[in-house]
C-alpha cells in the first residue's frame, strides 16, 4: 500500500501491484527469438535484467508522476458573496409536479455482507413522460436502532455499475444507508430533440419517486438525505438537487452544465458515436448541432442551477477533463453560486486514481453537512423550550 498525506485526509491505494501490471504491459520490450546455442541460459538472464530494469525504471516513473499528480488538488471555498439560492417559479415546480400515488415495492435480499445487507427495490413508475417502466433500486441497509441518513447514489452514464456499488458499499462500511437508483438502459437511445427533453424530464421524476420510497421508510432519517452522483449520475445529481428540498447536501462529481456543448464537442466514444450518427442522418455540423441543442434543450443544468443551494453542494471537477470539459464544470459552478469545489490534477477518466479520495471526501462532507443539521435542530428545540 502507498500512504498519502493529501489535503488534511491519509489516502490509501494499492497502487503498487497496478503499476507493476500497467509497466509489464507497456514498458516491457518484445523479447526477439533466443538463438539455440551452448550460452542459452546466460542470454535469456541477461535479457531478463534488461526487461526487468527498464521494467523498473519505467515504473519508477509512472509512480513518481501519480504521486506528484496525487499531491495537486486544489480546494475553491464557497463564494463568500453567496447568499442562497433563488426560489423556485410556480412553472418550474409545476413542470416537476405529479399526482400522489402509492405503487407496490417488491423487496428482495440479494446480498449479507459484514457491513450491510443488500436488498433489491422494484417499483413501477407512477408517472410516464417517456413509456411505462419499472423503477429499480439496490438498497444497502445497515444495522442500527434509529433512523439511519441514507445517501442516493446515481450510476454513470455507460458500463457496468461497479463503481456506484462501491461507493455505496463504502457509504455503508461507514454507517450510512447507501440507495443506488439504477438508470434506464432505454434512456440512451434518444436522438432526437424532444426525446432528449422528455428523458430528461423522467430522469427528475424517476428520482422524484425513488425519493418518495425513502420517505416511507421509517429506519430512514427524512432530514438526513444525501445525493451522491460522477458524469452522468453528477449532472442528474445537480438537476435533482436544484429540484426537490428534501435533498440536504449533495455530492456531485466531474459534472458540468451546457449539456448541448457536451453533446457537440465531449471527446467520449459513445457521445462522439451519437454524434456522428446525428450529424450525418441531419446533414449538419457540430456547431450546428451545438446551436440547434442550446436553443430547444430545456432541461440543462445551468437553467435551475439557481434554485439550488450551494451551501448543501460539494462539486468535484477534473483539470484536464475533456468528456465533461473543465470550463463546463466551472461555468456550473459561477451558475450554482459558487459551492465549495474539489478540482483534480486528472482527465475524466484517469481520476480513477482519485477513488478512494473522492469516497472519503464525498463521506466526510456527509458528515459534516449531517451535523449540522442536528446542530440546527438541537438549536431550534432549545429555543422552544
Amino acid at each position: 500500500n502507498v500512504r498519502i498525506w493529501h489535503g488534511g485526509y491519509i489516502v490509501q491505494t494499492k497502487l503498487l501491484h497496478t503499476l507493476n501490471s500497467v509497466t509489464y504491459c507497456f514498458a516491457r520490450p518484445y523479447p526477439p527469438p533466443v538463438p539455440m546455442r551452448a550460452n542459452t541460459s546466460r542470454t535469456i538472464k541477461a535479457r531478463r535484467a534488461g526487461v526487468d530494469q527498464g521494467g523498473m525504471r519505467w515504473a519508477t516513473v509512472i509512480l513518481g508522476a501519480t504521486l506528484v499528480g496525487l499531491g495537486g488538488c486544489a480546494r475553491l471555498p464557497l463564494d463568500r458573496d453567496y447568499r442562497g439560492p433563488e426560489s423556485t417559479p410556480s412553472q418550474v415546480r409545476s413542470t416537476f409536479d405529479y399526482p400522489e400515488a402509492t405503487p407496490t415495492y417488491a423487496i428482495e435480499t440479494l446480498e449479507q455482507a459484514r457491513h450491510y445487507t443488500v436488498r433489491r427495490v422494484e417499483f413501477d413508475s407512477q408517472v410516464n413522460v417517456v413509456e411505462p417502466h419499472p423503477i429499480r433500486m439496490d438498497y444497502y441497509d445497515v444495522p442500527g436502532d434509529g433512523p439511519t441518513p441514507v445517501i442516493v447514489v446515481l450510476p454513470i452514464l455507460g458500463g457496468p455499475t461497479f463503481f456506484a456499488k462501491h461507493f455505496a458499499a463504502g457509504f455503508a462500511r461507514r454507517g450510512f444507508a447507501a440507495v443506488i437508483v439504477h438508470r434506464q438502459s432505454q434512456y440512451k437511445d434518444a436522438d432526437q430533440l424532444q426525446q432528449l427533453n422528455d428523458v430528461f424530464l423522467q430522469i427528475v421524476l424517476d428520482h422524484r419517486q425513488a425519493l418518495d420510497w425513502i420517505a416511507s421508510r421509517d429506519e430512514f432519517d427524512q432530514d438526513r438525505i444525501g445525493l451522491f452522483g460522477i458524469s452522468a449520475g453528477g449532472i442528474k445529481s445537480c438537476l435533482l438537487h436544484a429540484l426537490d428540498d428534501r435533498i440536504d447536501a449533495t455530492v456531485a462529481a466531474l459534472a458540468g452544465g451546457d449539456l448541448a456543448y457536451i453533446l457537440a464537442y465531449s471527446k467520449e466514444k459513445g457521445i462522439r458515436k451519437r454524434r456522428r450518427k446525428i450529424l450525418d442522418e441531419h446533414d449538419i455540423t457540430a456547431d450546428e448541432l451545438y446551436e440547434i441543442v442550446r436553443r430547444e434543450f430545456k432541461h440543462d443544468p445551468l437553467n435551475y442551477a439557481p434554485y439550488a443551494d450551494a451551501r448543501r453542494m460539494l462539486l468535484i471537477l477534473a483539470r484536464f477533463d475533456r468528456i465533461v470539459p473543465y470550463h463546463k464544470g466551472m461555468e456550473l459552478r459561477r451558475r450554482l453560486g459558487g459551492p465549495d469545489t474539489i478540482i483534480l490534477p486528472t482527465g475524466h477518466l484517469t481520476a480513477i486514481l482519485y477513488v478512494p479520495y473522492i469516497e472519503h471526501a464525498a463521506a466526510a462532507y456527509f458528515r459534516k453537512r449531517f451535523a449540522q443539521v442536528e446542530r440546527t435542530e438541537e438549536a431550534v428545540g432549545s429555543a422552544e423550550e
